[in-house]
């Protein structure tokens, strides 16, 4: 195919046929033919952007065959050219047939030249706002997508919005903006009209310290708890998350609050019940020492007695039922020893205690745990001690500070080595800070076990990035 822009010239004529393609053949590739017929042939091998047709031809006239090119062809810019001058065939033509000019003969080819400029830029012009046209309906789809997503997120954010459990709130410059049903219940504003001016009204009278405090921690993003009292007097416990944001072009601060009042109650009542048992447990051994080995001892202070007599018969025998008193003495000691060391970890082993230890504190502390154990057999009883009050501490860190809701625990062995990784979403710390100002004594704990077992570990943990810790305990060393 050639470079040059295609016109096709239909003429009975040979004559007229050669001068066209002579004059026009410099500029475009022109391509004749003789009549309607061999022209329609010809039109679907070539890429025509200007058909040019003499009106009067026998087989058909020019009108007809460019009205049945246009049905076809309608891109094509079609041009008639007629020695008889009809103004209403012209009219005619223009309209119904898409003819874009009507040339009387004789015409000077120059003008002939200067008509299919104009009809070639006409195409040119067409085809490129055809393109245009379709670049623009394709970026409306996409513009339409879009906000049908943007319609659908919305949608789902403002479902979130109003159906949360947990409070939100917008709050620029101490006036609420937006807040949701469970902040208005959680801050006991029930009106139903101008709900917002009411929330402002409410929040700067009756709560300004959580104002103060939600404006002092926002540029941090640090949560904070916070305690309001309901109308019925009952206290309830919050945690506030808040953040900085824009909020239609200026700077404001969400805040997401939680009542945690469940969880603070529950925690209280868990305590309550730890310090009650341990108090019950050292009544119960002050009863072994006052009934068990409070007399053998007197028993054996007044055989001591009797013997530190010199005039006192029987010394011997003295000395046997003070030996028997003490041997007595040694097995309730060891019986009571026993009893205070932990019999489900040597009973049960480390694996069923600690599963028995997660399920009495998962729903405890509203988290989440994934314990997956592979131990070939029963670990060495003083490895097993060191990993359970490892993982003891461990957890107690993470239920006590770090905020989370998932704990992972995967401890894996063979017959010469453990590893336990443990890992926590919480919202982590500065592990070097806190070793450096000295207030990590659970990870001093934690090193000193490990240390003691000639094992190995590192911890992972930054502020906002929850912790980590990866053990490697050698069995035969």
């Amino acid at each position: 195919m050639s470079d040059k822009d295609y016109i096709l010239y239909v003429d009975d004529n040979e004559v007229n046929l050669r001068l066209f393609a002579e004059y026009l053949s410099d500029s475009y590739e022109v391509i004749i033919e003789s009549s309607p017929i061999k022209a329609w042939e010809t039109l679907s091998r070539y890429p025509f952007k200007v058909v040019v047709s003499d009106q009067r031809m026998p087989e058909e006239e020019g009108l007809v065959f460019l009205n049945r090119v246009h049905q076809a062809f309608p891109d094509i810019i079609k041009i008639v050219c007629t020695a008889y001058a009809d103004e209403s065939s012209a009219i005619r033509a223009i309209n119904q047939g898409g003819i874009f000019h009507f040339i009387t003969k004789p015409y000077s080819y120059e003008h002939m030249h200067e008509i299919i400029g104009h009809a070639i830029n006409e195409y040119n012009l067409r085809l490129e706002n055809k393109r245009l046209i379709k670049e623009l309906q394709r970026n409306n789809s996409i513009i339409q997508q879009a906000f049908n997503q943007i319609k659908e997120q919305q949608l789902k954010l403002f479902t979130i919005f109003d159906q949360s459990s947990d409070g939100i709130v917008v709050i620029r410059n101490g006036e609420v903006l937006e807040a949701n049903p469970a902040f208005r219940k959680i801050f006991s504003i029930n009106a139903e009209e101008k709900i917002l001016y009411t929330c402002t009204q409410i929040i700067n009278k009756n709560y300004p310290h959580f104002l103060e405090k939600l404006i002092q921690e926002a540029p941090t993003k640090s949560s904070f708890e916070f305690e309001v009292t309901c109308l019925a007097r009952k206290r309830r416990y919050l945690e506030v998350q808040p953040n900085l944001i824009d909020f239609l072009g200026e700077k404001a601060i969400l805040a997401v609050i939680r009542d945690i009042t469940e969880r603070r109650e529950t925690e209280q009542k868990i305590l309550e019940a730890i310090i009650a048992t341990q108090e019950n447990e050292q009544r119960r051994y002050a009863r072994e020492l006052h009934d068990g080995i409070g007399p053998l001892l007197s028993t054996l202070k007044m055989y001591i007695e009797w013997i530190a007599n010199p005039q006192a018969p029987n010394a011997q025998q003295m000395i046997n039922y003070a030996l028997q008193t003490i041997d007595e003495t040694i097995r309730l000691s060891k019986k009571l020893a026993n009893q205070m060391s932990s019999h489900l970890l040597e009973r049960f082993g480390l694996v069923q205690t600690l599963n028995d230890f997660l399920e009495k504190t998962k729903n405890a502390f509203a988290v989440t745990y994934h314990f997956n154990a592979q131990l070939p057999t029963r670990l060495p009883v003083a490895m097993e001690t060191a990993l359970y009050r490892i993982l003891l501490e461990a957890i107690n860190n993470t239920l006590k500070y770090a905020q989370a809701s998932h704990i992972e625990i995967d401890l894996l062995g063979n017959k010469d080595s453990i590893s336990l990784k443990y890992k926590d979403n919480g919202i982590g710390f500065d592990y070097n800070q806190v070793m450096k100002e000295g207030k990590g004594m659970g990870l001093f704990n934690i090193h000193n076990r490990i240390q003691a077992l000639k094992g190995q570990y590192t911890i992972t943990t930054q502020p906002g990035e929850g912790f980590e810790m990866q053990i490697f305990l050698p069995i035969n060393e």
